[in-house]
């Protein structure tokens, strides 16, 4: 009885409890940078960062946060990308602040070949899929029925250049939506040029 109320009940409320709460992302940036999409997220922007406050992290969570720079000037090899995060960390009962800095290197290569990890592979490509159909959804609204198909059929071929024997359960997962709509815009558009 001890034994199942420690798993059932202690651990599992261990899971569910806040381990770090007012959680805060200050992003600052080379001048050379531009912000190109930050993915799912609404930060407030400053002149060379952006700042986001997150919600409280439970044990065990991990939250990526995904940002396409583009630099003005290719040339210039190094880019620095600060990053601080601070929370207070409930169990040390402190404020905790942890920072990294980053350098980006410049670089002519598309943003597939400058993808080199991958999880953060992974996650961007979940993160275009999703924003491809934002797009899509926006410009089929405007009237842009054509257009629309196209935007799903440049997020698919990246998709499966990226991955051309699909064996990733999520991104398949996403991939078959975005499909299934693209599906329905072609057939849509076929029906409108008769």
């Amino acid at each position: 009885y001890q034994d199942i109320e420690k798993v059932f009940v202690t651990e599992v409320q261990s899971l569910l409890s806040s381990v770090a709460k007012n959680v805060r992302l200050d992003v600052e940036f080379d001048p050379n940078l531009q912000v190109e999409q930050i993915y799912g997220y609404d930060p407030r922007h400053s002149r060379n960062g952006f700042s986001m406050d997150l919600e409280n992290m439970n044990n065990g969570v991990t939250q990526a946060i995904i940002v396409r720079f583009r630099a003005a000037n290719t040339n210039k090899n190094f880019n620095s990308v600060k990053v601080r995060l601070s929370y207070y960390d409930v169990k040390k009962q402190q404020k905790t602040e942890d920072f990294q800095e980053v350098i980006l290197n410049g670089s002519n290569k598309s943003k597939t070949e400058m993808l080199v990890d991958e999880e953060v592979t992974k996650n961007y490509t979940i993160a275009e899929l999703a924003a491809s159909l934002d797009a899509m959804s926006k410009t089929f609204k405007s009237g842009k029925h054509l257009e629309a198909e196209r935007i799903l059929n440049r997020t698919v071929a990246e998709t499966n250049n990226r991955y051309p024997t699909m064996e990733d359960k999520d991104i398949q997962f996403i991939l078959d939506i975005v499909e299934s709509y693209r599906t329905d815009l072609r057939n849509f558009n076929r029906r409108k040029d008769d």
